[in-house]
C-alpha cells in the first residue's frame, strides 16, 4: 500500500477507535495508516477501491452499508433508497437522499443487529472484551455496542 491509494472494507474494522462498516471507502495516509491497512489487507479485510470503477462493482446491498454515501451517484442513492424500503424519494436531490437514507438508519438500529452470536464473539475477541461463555447472543450484542458507544 502507498499513500494516496484508496481501499474498501470487506468486513467491519476499526479504525482509531471508530467502527468502519463494510463499504467503507479509505485513503491510505490520510484515514488510515500504512502500516494498518496492510495489515487489513493482508488479513482480507480490505481490498483494493479503484476509481475508475466507481461504486458499479458493489450491488445495492454492499452501497446500502456504505459508511459515507456522498460517494454515490443520485442513480445509486436512490437504488438504495427503494433498496430500504423507503417512499418519495423520486424527485429528491443527493442531499435530500443522503439524509433520508441516515434517517432510516437510525431508525433501523445498530450495525451489530445483523450480526450473528460467531461474529459477535470474534469482534468481542478483537477489541479484547471479556465475553462469558453461557452469554447470550443479544448480551454478547449488548456489551459489543457499549465498548464502541
Amino acid at each position: 500500500m502507498k499513500k494516496g491509494e484508496k481501499i474498501i472494507t470487506v468486513t467491519s474494522v476499526k479504525i482509531d477507535g471508530s467502527l468502519r462498516l463494510p463499504g467503507t471507502v479509505l485513503e491510505v495516509g490520510k484515514e488510515i495508516g500504512i502500516k494498518e491497512a496492510n495489515r487489513f489487507f493482508e488479513n482480507d479485510a480490505v481490498k483494493h477501491h479503484f476509481e475508475n470503477e466507481g461504486d458499479q462493482g458493489m450491488d445495492t446491498a454492499q452501497l446500502a452499508g456504505l459508511e459515507d454515501l456522498s460517494s454515490l451517484k443520485v442513480s445509486e442513492l436512490k437504488n438504495v433508497c427503494e433498496y430500504l424500503g423507503l417512499e418519495g424519494f423520486s424527485s429528491m436531490n443527493k442531499p435530500d437522499l443522503i439524509v433520508l437514507i441516515e434517517e432510516s438508519r437510525k431508525e433501523e438500529g445498530s450495525a451489530f443487529d445483523d450480526m450473528d452470536e460467531e461474529e459477535l464473539r470474534a469482534l468481542a475477541e478483537e477489541e479484547g472484551l471479556d465475553i462469558p461463555e453461557d452469554a447470550t447472543t443479544e448480551a454478547i450484542r449488548a456489551i459489543v455496542e457499549a465498548a464502541f458507544n
